[in-house]
């Protein structure tokens, strides 16, 4: 299974607070719509609007932007969203799921915490203690759809959507699923607020993290053939390092194919400036290159999964043949890269 080729059938990206830079970064790309959803009403988030009011009391922010986020997913993939149906659809246990995100429930963390310190576990809420797991976004999602493949999350730092995304190619390569449901997700708090400000002592500008989430649907070109879904893009090489010169040098396809989009790390601060023009150099003169986050904010762990569906849209829509995503390094994590070509893409979004 090892020469499996991995595409992107469905991607969905949730903001529920940023119409104006979503349309901004279509524009940026070449895309006429990105099909980014802002699922608000009354001027809140307001996920029962995708997902419907049962099951949604308790579940912290990053649960329910998970959830609404993998259904847009699902849907673009021309998957069901209800449970019952997508079992019908495909077989569940070759359905997984990879979440990514470093500060998702940190706030229901430090509160849990916070309330054992002062008071004992006799002042904890049967309903927040089991909301205090990283992997509580993935296991939901998981849950939620009746996905029985694979199920990770990872919190490894500014690579960790685009590490999500390899880990999920991954599985499915081995055997172990042929759909794989990646999600990403950060939102803001106070606890998440103090860590970002701890990172970026010393820079002139403190980031604030956007609140939103991503999901790609990753599949065998096998499924998705079979089933006639829309194939997006083709997924080919990873590299990672801990610098990023060093993540590009890892991709076999930069000597091979010219990348006519790059999609760079977000640059924070001065030494990601310097880092981002010292690795344009493995690049054809002239490649696009696009900071996501100079529109959309500070996305860290979900950056790259974010990436990799814009990067999608975009190549479905015919305005690059291939693009490269980066992330990273930042604050002392790693880098990572990712390949996306339009080798296999078919049914195009509208231009």
């Amino acid at each position: 299974m090892s020469g499996t080729d991995v595409v992107i059938t469905g991607y969905g990206i949730e903001l529920p607070a940023l119409p104006a830079a979503a349309a901004e970064l279509a524009d940026r790309l070449g895309v006429d719509d990105l099909r980014v959803r802002h699922t608000v009403q009354n001027g809140a988030f307001a996920p029962a609007l995708v997902l419907g009011r049962q099951g949604l009391k308790y579940k912290d922010r990053a649960t329910k932007l998970s959830l609404c986020v993998a259904s847009h997913a699902l849907n673009d993939a021309g998957l069901p969203t209800a449970a019952a149906e997508l079992a019908a659809a495909v077989d569940p246990f070759t359905v997984g799921v990879v979440g990514s995100s470093n500060f998702g429930n940190l706030d229901t963390v430090c509160r849990v915490a916070d309330e054992i310190h002062a008071g004992g576990t006799s002042e904890i809420s049967p309903m927040d203690l089991p909301n205090a797991s990283s992997n509580v976004p993935a296991a939901t999602v998981a849950t939620w759809f009746g996905l029985r493949a694979v199920n990770l999350m990872l919190c490894s730092g500014a690579t960790s959507g685009l590490d999500a995304m390899y880990m999920a190619s991954t599985a499915i390569r081995s055997g172990r699923a042929d759909i794989m449901v990646v999600v990403g997700v950060e939102v803001p708090s106070g606890p998440a607020d103090r860590l970002i400000a701890e990172f970026a002592a010393g820079t002139p500008d403190v980031p604030a993290i956007t609140d939103g989430a991503a999901s790609v649907i990753v599949e065998s070109v096998v499924s998705a053939r079979s089933r006639r879904a829309p194939i997006r893009a083709r997924l080919g090489s990873y590299g990672s390092g801990s610098s990023l010169t060093e993540g590009l040098t890892g991709l076999d396809d930069l000597t091979r194919e010219r990348p006519t989009l790059w999609l760079t790390p977000a640059v924070r601060g001065a030494a990601d400036a310097e880092a981002v023009r010292a690795a344009a150099a493995t690049f054809p003169a002239g490649t696009p290159a696009v900071d996501v986050s100079a529109l959309l904010g500070e996305w860290y762990g979900a950056l790259g999964v974010a990436q990799c569906g814009l990067a999608a849209a975009t190549l479905a829509a015919g305005r690059a043949g291939t693009a490269v995503v980066s992330c990273g390094p930042a604050w002392g994590d790693g880098s990572a890269s990712l390949v996306l070509s339009a080798e296999l893409a078919r049914d195009r979004l509208p231009a």
